[in-house]
């Protein structure tokens, strides 16, 4: 999603044909697929390919990655025009900061690194260990380790290592670490084990920071030992998920056995409060807004809940195959890979009667 533009890939499901891509203006489309434009084709065999914007770029990771400027409908970079490194592995992420393209050296390895590139030539290696799920908005490359359990924060302007956090104290028994990040504003908010970490980015000027201003165990919570207890979250079954606001964060997991626990933090950071803890045995997961509602996906239904008391205030009619959220311009959009899609318009802004004074 970019504003109330909805992108959607086509990729062909037989070995040989066209993938393309079409933008949506959800506010203008009226149900005719075919007669949307095509903004962008290629004459390819694909195996996989996912794709996110950014910037008003538009990245195409996975075989053989892509760089499309959304304003023009250039293609800025491309390795079915050229490869700079034939020791790349065929899928690849890739990024663009600086006028310089940044490619993963191997698909599923973050350990080896990113070579950078400038017209279709290698400039430069970053012997980084940063596994990343979307790409970087501005000079704060930051991730997850792969070889040991660190979140790391580098500035690509200055090319120093802001921060490194070592993740085993957050460990939760000897499960494997649960890890994620999510971003709102200047403030990244870090889920490993049994803890969030909100970390301060500081101005985005060349000094470049990055401080833990923050912390909370909230597994210690008292409501989260309440469902321990009782035997509703046994095992390996403590949130893996997070989704960030400037006013909060929801963290959540997705099983048979869930929960989702709304956090709200103050406009320091110095304060991190719990607001409220929903549990089902049902499958549920969420996406935060800068508004008053957290939209999800509960027992494959998309719904809405009131950030500030967890009531759920909206369920769509049917349901949905969908495991993933895109919010835009009063839009929501629940997608999933074998291409279902179902948009929904929220018209008018929700106000929670419950918002703190």
């Amino acid at each position: 999603m970019r504003s109330d533009s909805l992108y959607v890939l086509y990729q062909p499901s037989a070995d040989e044909g066209i993938n393309f891509l079409r933008e949506f203006k959800l506010n203008e489309f009226d149900g005719e697929e075919d007669d949307v434009q095509q903004i962008y084709a290629l004459k390819a065999t694909t195996s996989y390919r996912s794709i996110f914007c950014a910037d008003n770029r538009l990245y195409m990771t996975g075989q053989r990655p892509e760089i499309l400027d959304l304003t023009t409908n250039e293609v800025l970079y491309s390795e079915y025009v050229a490869r700079a490194n034939p020791e790349w592995s065929d899928f690849g992420l890739v990024f663009s900061h600086g006028g310089a393209v940044y490619r993963s050296v191997v698909w599923n390895d973050a350990s080896q690194g990113l070579d950078v590139v400038r017209d279709y030539q290698v400039v430069g290696h970053l012997a980084l260990d940063i596994a990343f799920e979307y790409p970087p908005t501005d000079q704060y490359f930051y991730g997850f380790g792969t070889a040991r359990d660190v979140f790391r924060v580098y500035c690509l302007e200055t090319q120093a290592m802001l921060l490194e956090l070592d993740l085993a104290p957050y460990r939760i028994g000897e499960w494997p670490l649960k890890k994620h990040v999510d971003r709102a504003g200047n403030r990244l908010f870090v889920l490993a084990g049994n803890t969030v970490l909100l970390v301060d980015l500081g101005p985005n000027t060349r000094a470049a920071t990055a401080v833990v201003v923050n912390q909370l165990n909230y597994v210690e919570e008292p409501v989260l030992q309440g469902l321990l207890a009782s035997g509703h979250l046994t095992g390996n079954s403590y949130a893996y998920k997070i989704s960030a606001a400037r006013d909060g964060f929801a963290i959540f997991n997705a099983r048979s056995r869930s929960f989702m626990m709304y956090v709200a933090i103050s406009e320091t950071g110095d304060k991190m409060r719990p607001v409220w803890v929903e549990h089902t045995r049902r499958e549920i997961t969420a996406i935060n807004t800068e508004g008053d509602l957290l939209f999800g996906i509960e027992d494959y239904r998309p719904k809405a809940w009131d950030k500030f008391n967890g009531d759920q205030v909206w369920q769509a009619s049917a349901g949905t195959m969908a495991n993933a959220i895109q919010l835009g311009d009063h839009w929501v959009v629940f997608t999933h890979p074998s291409g279902d899609l179902q948009c929904f318009r929220w018209k008018k802004p929700y106000l929670s009667p419950h918002r703190p004074g």
